[in-house]
C-alpha cells in the first residue's frame, strides 16, 4: 500500500508550465487510500502565490482538499477527510487554477478500511480529546462551588468524593425519616446485614481510594428501596458479561459486536456502577479463558472498553448532585441537575464509544452506533435521577446510612499513589493511541499537576476577584470546549501532515483546562458572606435567563453541531 501522503513533485511542473501538456508527458501516479482517514498532499515550489484548487473526484462524488497556510519554506499541505461510507473504487485527483484547465494529476484507489489509525484522524481525535479533557477537568474540581451549601464548605476537609471519581459529593444530612425506613420488608436480618456491609465498605475505602468508595456507594439508592433484592442487578450483570465474553469472536476483535448486550450492560452500569464493573470483570475472565488476551494492546483495548460499562453513572454524579437535601432543594436547580447531567453524560458516553476504535486500532461495530448508545445512556441517566429523587424521599435514613455525608478524606500516601496510577494509565492509553512521543507526556503532566496542587491549595492565597471571573459549572464546560475547538480548527489550518496535527491537537486541547484549573487554585471562594456574582439576589434574573442559553450551547456541543 502506498504511503498515506506524498510530495507531489510533478505538480511543480503543472504550476510552471501548461498543466495539460505536462501531465500527458509524464506518468500519473496511482495511490491506494483507506476510507475513514485524513489524506494529505504536500506541495512545494511556486505554489503559494496562486490559489490552486484540488479535489478528489469519481463515482459521482467530489471531495475538496483543504488548503493550509504555508510554512517558512513555502510548503503547503492540502488535506481531505475520506468518509467512512465513501464508495470503494478508483478516483482522480483534479487540480484547477487560474487560467488552467482541470487537470488529472493522480489516481487513487479507495479501499475498505481494515484498521483504524488515530494519527490519521486529527478531526475525530480532536473531538474526543476536547470531550475527555473538558470532562476530566470538570470532574477534577471545576464543578461549580455554588452547588455546595455553606455548611458543606466548612466541612470540606472532612467530606469525601462520593459524587464521582474525583469530585465532591453533596451529601444529605438526614433530619427526617420516610415510609421506606420503617418498612418491614427492609428490616429483615439479611437486609440489615447488606446495609451494614455497604456502610462499612464506603467508610473503609474512603481513606484509600475515592473511586472504589464511589463504586461501593453507587447502588445505595436501589438497596434503600428494594432491600435484599438489590443483589439481583449485580447477579444479572455478571451473567450478561460472561455471556458477552462467550459469544464475542475474540479472534476478530476484543470489542463485542452485540449491540443489544452492550446496551444492556451499559444500562446496568448506569443504574449501579458496581454492577457494570462486575459485568466487565466477568467478560474479561471469559475472554481470558478463551485465550483472547495476547499482549498489552489487548489489555489497553479492554480497559478502554471498561470505561463505557461502569463510569457513566460516576460522570453523572460529578456534573450535578444525584440527590439534594430538602433544605437545599429548589425546583429550578433540580431541573438543571436533570438536564445538565443528562446532556453532559450523553456527550461523555458518545466520546467513550467513539474512542473504542482508537483503543482497538480498528473500526468497531459498536462505534458505528455511538449516537444510539449515547441516547439510551442519556435516557437512563434521566431515569436514574428520577429514582434518586424518589428514594431520597421514601427511604432517606437508610440511604444516608449507606452513603454517609461525612467521610474521612483520602490519606496523603494513598492520594500520591492514586495520582501516580492515574498518570501511568493516561500514559498507557495515550501511547496506544499516538505512539511514544513527547507530546503525550506533556499532556499527562497538564492533567495531573492541577490535581496535585489542589491537594495543597489551602496553603495558597485566595483571590476573590478570580473566583468571580473564572467560569464554573456549565459555563466552564462551554468556555473550555469552545476554546479547545478553536485551537483544533487553527491546528487544522497549519501546514502539518495528519499525524503531526493529531499530536499537536492532543497537546493543545489540554491547555484550557490547565489554565482554568490553575486559576481556580487561587480563586477558590468569594469574600465572606458573598457568592458568585451571577448568583447574587440582584442578578437572579440574569442567572435564570442565561442558564437556558448555556444549556443550549452545551447541547449543541453534545450533538456535534459545534464545532
Amino acid at each position: 500500500m502506498r504511503n498515506k501522503y506524498f510530495s507531489y513533485f510533478l505538480l511543480s511542473f503543472i504550476f510552471l508550465f501548461n498543466g495539460a501538456s505536462a501531465a500527458m508527458a509524464m506518468d500519473i501516479p496511482e495511490l491506494s487510500w483507506e476510507r475513514g482517514r485524513e489524506q494529505s498532499i504536500t506541495l512545494g515550489g511556486d505554489t503559494t502565490s496562486v490559489l490552486w484548487s484540488i479535489s478528489l473526484e469519481g463515482m459521482g462524488k467530489s471531495l475538496t482538499f483543504d488548503r493550509s497556510s504555508s510554512n517558512e519554506s513555502g510548503f503547503i499541505v492540502y488535506s481531505v477527510d475520506i468518509p467512512e461510507n465513501l464508495s470503494v473504487g478508483r478516483y482522480q485527483i483534479i487540480v484547477r487554477g487560474p487560467n488552467t484547465p482541470a487537470t488529472t494529476t493522480g489516481y487513487v484507489n479507495i479501499l475498505e478500511s481494515v484498521s483504524y489509525d488515530p494519527l490519521s484522524d486529527p478531526r475525530g481525535i480532536g473531538m474526543i480529546a476536547v470531550a475527555a479533557y473538558t470532562l476530566l477537568a470538570f470532574f477534577a474540581g471545576n464543578r461549580d462551588e455554588s452547588l455546595k451549601s455553606e455548611e458543606q464548605e466548612e466541612d470540606d476537609e472532612e467530606a469525601s468524593a462520593l459524587g464521582s471519581v474525583d469530585t465532591n459529593y453533596q451529601g444529605i444530612k438526614i433530619k427526617h425519616r420516610g415510609r421506606g425506613d420503617e418498612s418491614t420488608f427492609v428490616r429483615t436480618n439479611f437486609a440489615r446485614k447488606l446495609d451494614g456491609w455497604r456502610h462499612v465498605a464506603v467508610l473503609t475505602t474512603a481513606r484509600r481510594s475515592p473511586l472504589t468508595m464511589r463504586i461501593c456507594a453507587d447502588g445505595s439508592y436501589l438497596q434503600a428501596i428494594i432491600g435484599p433484592f438489590a443483589i439481583a442487578l449485580p447477579a444479572l450483570a455478571i451473567g450478561a458479561g460472561a455471556y458477552l465474553g462467550a459469544t464475542t469472536i475474540v479472534a476478530n476483535s476484543l470489542i463485542p459486536t452485540s449491540l443489544t448486550l452492550v446496551l444492556l450492560i451499559v444500562i446496568f452500569g448506569i443504574l449501579d456502577a458496581f454492577s457494570g464493573l462486575l459485568a466487565f470483570i466477568s467478560y474479561v475472565l471469559v475472554v481470558f479463558i478463551r485465550a483472547g488476551i495476547d499482549d498489552f494492546a489487548d489489555i489497553r483495548t479492554l480497559l478502554g472498553f471498561s470505561l463505557l460499562l461502569f463510569t457513566p453513572s460516576l460522570a453523572a454524579g460529578a456534573t450535578r448532585p444525584l440527590r439534594r437535601a430538602r433544605e437545599d432543594w429548589d425546583m429550578w436547580e433540580r431541573v438543571t441537575d436533570f438536564l445538565v447531567s443528562t446532556i453532559l453524560t450523553t456527550w461523555a458516553i458518545k466520546s467513550m464509544v467513539l474512542a473504542l476504535d482508537g483503543f482497538a486500532h480498528q473500526r468497531t461495530e459498536i462505534s458505528a452506533h455511538s449516537t444510539l448508545i449515547a441516547s439510551v445512556g442519556g435516557a437512563f441517566i434521566l431515569i436514574r435521577y428520577g429514582l434518586e429523587e424518589i428514594v431520597s424521599r421514601y427511604a432517606p435514613a437508610r440511604m444516608e446510612y449507606m452513603t454517609p455525608a461525612k467521610i474521612a478524606s483520602q490519606v496523603l500516601d494513598s492520594f500520591l499513589i492514586t495520582q501516580a496510577v492515574r498518570a501511568g494509565l493516561f500514559v498507557f492509553f495515550m501511547i496506544g493511541f499516538f505512539g511514544f512521543t513527547w507530546q503525550i507526556f506533556v499532556a499527562v503532566a497538564i492533567l495531573v499537576v492541577p490535581s496535585l496542587l489542589k491537594r495543597f491549595d489551602s496553603n495558597l492565597p485566595n483571590v476573590p476577584f478570580l473566583f468571580q471571573i473564572i467560569p464554573g459549572g456549565v459555563p466552564a464546560i462551554v468556555v473550555m470546549s469552545l476554546i479547545s475547538f478553536a485551537f483544533n480548527n487553527w491546528v487544522n489550518t497549519l501546514p502539518l501532515l495528519a499525524e503531526d496535527k493529531t499530536k499537536t491537537i492532543v497537546l493543545i486541547s489540554a491547555i484550557p483546562g490547565l489554565v482554568i484549573g490553575l486559576l481556580k487554585l487561587f480563586g477558590r471562594s468569594a469574600k465572606s458572606g458573598d457568592t458568585r456574582w451571577y448568583r447574587r439576589a440582584s442578578m437572579k434574573w440574569l442567572y435564570r435567563t442565561s442558564g437556558p442559553l448555556m444549556l443550549a450551547v452545551a447541547l449543541l456541543i453534545t450533538i456535534g453541531v459545534i464545532p
